[in-house]
C-alpha cells in the first residue's frame, strides 16, 4: 500500500496526506483536486511512499565541492534560510539542516532547484514527485501549462504561460533525433570510387569502414539506419552529385554539406565568440 502527499508549489509549506492509499506509486493522479487555503494554488503530488510520514528526523548534508564555489554556495545557503559558516562548511560531516520528513522534504526541493547537491541520512524513503509537473512564470507567478510546438524543423516542448504569452522553460528537438524509422539507403561503391577525391569523399570512405549496419552485395552497398545517421551520408551523396535510392522516402530537408576547412573553422570560432 502507497501514500500520497500533496504540497502547494507556490507556498511550500505542508506536505497533506490524500485521502486514498493506492496498490501502486503510479497510480496516484497529478492533481487531487483541493486547492491551498493560503493562495488558492492547486495542491499537486509531491511525494510518494509504502509508509506514513512520522517523527523521524533526517539529516542535509551537502556533498563535497570545489573551493573557489564554497562562498557562492553559502550565500545561496543564506537566501534559503540555512546559516552556516564558511568553518562549518568546510567540515564534510557538518549537518545544514536537520527536521522530519515534511521539513526534509522542502528543504530538498529548494536544494534541488539551487542546483545544490547533497545526501540526506537516513535515505529519505519517498518518492518526490513535483519537478516534472509544476513549473511557474517567473513574470506574472501564474501556473503554466505543459506545451508541445510543432515547427517545420523541430519541436518546442516544456512549459508556456499563457497569461504572458512566453515560454518559461523548454527544449527543442530537431527532428531527425525524434525519427526512429529505419531507412534503407542504397549506392554504387564503384561509382563513388570514381569520384574526384574530396574531403566529402574522404569522409563517406571513412565511415563506410566503421559503420556496422552496412551490406555489400557486388558493387552496391546497402546502408540500414535511423534519420540522424543517414542524413549524415546523404549529405556526402549529393554533394558528390552520386546516384543513390532511399526508402521509405527521406522527409528531411538536407542543408548543404560543407567541408570542415579554414574557412568553416573560422565562423564557428567568430560565432562562439558571442558568447564570450
Amino acid at each position: 500500500m502507497y501514500f500520497g502527499y500533496d504540497v502547494c508549489p507556490k507556498c511550500m509549506n505542508i506536505l497533506i496526506e490524500r485521502e486514498q492509499s493506492m496498490e501502486n506509486e503510479n497510480d496516484f493522479e497529478e492533481y487531487s483536486g483541493k486547492y491551498c487555503l493560503v493562495c488558492g494554488s492547486k495542491l499537486v503530488l509531491a511525494c510518494v511512499g509504502d509508509k506514513r510520514i512520522d517523527n523521524t528526523l533526517y539529516m542535509i548534508i551537502l556533498s563535497e565541492i570545489s573551493v573557489s564555489d564554497k562562498k557562492d554556495y553559502i550565500e545561496i545557503l543564506k537566501k534559503l534560510d540555512i546559516d552556516i559558516s564558511l568553518e562549518e562548511f568546510n567540515n564534510r560531516e557538518t549537518v545544514i539542516f536537520e527536521g522530519t520528513a515534511v521539513d526534509i522534504y522542502i528543504k530538498m526541493e529548494m536544494l534541488s532547484s539551487a542546483g545544490i547537491k547533497y545526501t540526506v541520512v537516513p535515505k529519505f524513503p519517498f518518492a518526490r514527485k513535483i519537478y516534472n509537473q509544476v513549473c511557474f512564470c517567473s513574470k506574472c507567478g501564474g501556473e503554466t501549462i505543459q506545451k508541445i510546438e510543432n515547427h517545420k524543423e523541430y519541436i518546442k516542448k516544456g512549459f508556456y504561460c499563457e497569461n504572458c504569452k512566453s515560454w518559461e522553460l523548454y527544449y527543442s528537438f530537431n527532428r531527425l533525433q525524434l525519427d526512429d524509422t529505419i531507412y534503407r539507403l542504397k549506392f554504387s561503391r564503384k561509382e563513388i570510387d570514381n569520384k574526384t577525391d574530396s574531403g566529402a569523399k574522404s569522409e563517406l570512405l571513412y565511415e563506410l569502414d566503421h559503420l556496422s549496419d552496412i551490406k555489400e552485395q557486388g558493387d552496391e552497398i546497402i546502408i540500414l539506419g535511423k534519420a540522424e545517421m543517414v542524413y549524415d551520408i546523404l549529405q556526402k551523396l549529393i554533394v558528390m552529385n552520386a546516384t543513390y535510392d532511399i526508402t521509405p522516402p527521406f522527409i528531411h530537408k538536407i542543408e548543404k554539406y560543407r567541408e570542415f576547412d579554414d574557412k568553416l573553422i573560422e565562423e564557428i570560432l567568430e560565432s562562439n565568440r558571442k558568447f564570450l
